[in-house]
């Protein structure tokens, strides 16, 4: 089913990008009369940081290019780690390298990055690739597809409706927000409404789910893993599963290995685990607001003790005590200016299908918000963000 996900994918971007066929051609024009090629340097990745959260995504200049541009980064570098518990080999070098292309024309662009690090090359080597995007702009419309990551909400690097895209927690040190949000299949339509008022509509849809990554072992493995683990080796060491201990042991060494994923969880590259939404932001007075609905699933699973003892009986069928909760999220941001101080907040109702609170095994209603600032300081450029 994955493989044919990702056919349909590239079959939908290969629909999009009829938009090329009049770029390429005057791409290929400008070169031959001496047209420009950029090479970026290091900051030619742009800015990682939370695009598409604002209201300054810069709508009103598509189109404004006169003739297509290409651009090409990289960046190599490492990270060193001193490590306290490790005697004989406690300094370790980490090396990464990320590499970019981007095509950017009047009618449409393209973005490749490659991305590679040791957590990527060994656990999801599917994310070496962490962008592919093909966008057509299509006057007010502005269609986009492929491998990629979008950011709902107003709240600075801290979110409750940012829903699509899952999280890796797998490095300690926690990148910035947006590095460690895994990029997935998705297609994107914005349109942007030619009233005073800056009105821009947008619908997401995303064909199946990733879930979050954490360490499975270690001291920074979070107790959910951990508790999971703890839970299925006491019914080993009970005797129920002792027939099975080893294989037991085997798959659960590594909750987030490949054997682990395909057997205890259920398989989510399905389309029953697509995930869709629209969203609303357009500007009343001083305040940028939004309004946005999602429908899709928890990233985390929940666990049910019920269907769990069921399962020890039955010894090797598929589990099933394993479940990604259905959610749907309504919600609401703002952000405005008071003097020097930029004020956010986002809130967020989610209902889930345990509507009365009754279960235990299963995610409840919940409200989620967040309120905050920052602001400049007059001293070496520093700023607050609360």
């Amino acid at each position: 089913m994955l493989k044919k996900t990702f056919v349909l994918l590239f079959v939908l971007l290969a629909a999009a990008s009829f938009a090329f066929a009049d770029d390429w051609d005057s791409f290929d024009t400008a070169v031959a009369e001496g047209g420009s090629f950029d090479a970026a340097d290091e900051s030619g990745f742009g800015d990682f940081d939370d695009f598409g959260s604002g209201f300054d995504s810069g709508f009103g200049d598509f189109g404004s290019s006169s003739e297509p541009e290409v651009k090409i980064g990289a960046v190599v570098d490492a990270d060193f780690r001193y490590y306290l518990n490790d005697d004989d080999n406690p300094v370790k070098a980490l090396p990464k390298a990320k590499v970019s292309f981007d095509y950017d024309a009047d009618k449409a662009s393209a973005k490749l990055v490659f991305d590679v690090n040791q957590d990527k090359w060994e656990n999801s080597k599917i994310d070496l690739i962490d962008e592919l995007v093909i966008s057509a702009y299509l006057g007010n419309l502005t269609v986009e597809a492929g491998k990629m990551r979008i950011v709902w909400g107003k709240g600075d690097k801290i979110h409750v409706l940012d829903n699509f895209n899952a999280d890796n927690y797998v490095n300690f040190l926690v990148p910035d927000y947006i590095e460690r949000r895994i990029s997935i299949p998705m297609i994107r339509a914005l349109y942007s409404v030619p009233t005073e008022s800056n009105l821009v509509l947008e619908a997401v849809y995303a064909p199946f789910l990733v879930k979050n990554r954490y360490n499975a072992s270690g001291m920074y493995t979070p107790y959910s893993v951990s508790h999971l683990t703890d839970t299925l080796l006491s019914s080993v060491a009970g005797g129920v599963l002792s027939p099975y201990s080893q294989r037991i042991q085997e798959i659960i060494a590594d909750l987030n290995s490949d054997a682990a994923t395909k057997i205890l969880y259920p398989n989510t590259y399905r389309l029953k685990y697509g995930q869709y939404g629209a969203r609303g932001t357009f500007t009343l007075g001083r305040f940028d607001m939004g309004v946005s609905y999602y429908n899709g699933w928890y990233k985390d699973p929940s666990f049910n003790a019920v269907k769990f003892a069921a399962w020890e009986k039955r010894f090797w069928e598929k589990p099933d005590f394993l479940a990604f909760d259905h959610k749907q999220t309504f919600g609401m941001e703002a952000a405005t200016t008071v003097g020097r101080f930029n004020l956010r907040s986002e809130l967020a109702f989610n209902l889930t299908e345990d509507e009365n609170g009754k279960s235990a095994f299963v995610h409840n209603n919940s409200l989620g918000y967040v309120f905050g600032f920052d602001v400049d300081l007059p001293l070496w450029n520093m700023n607050l963000n609360v």
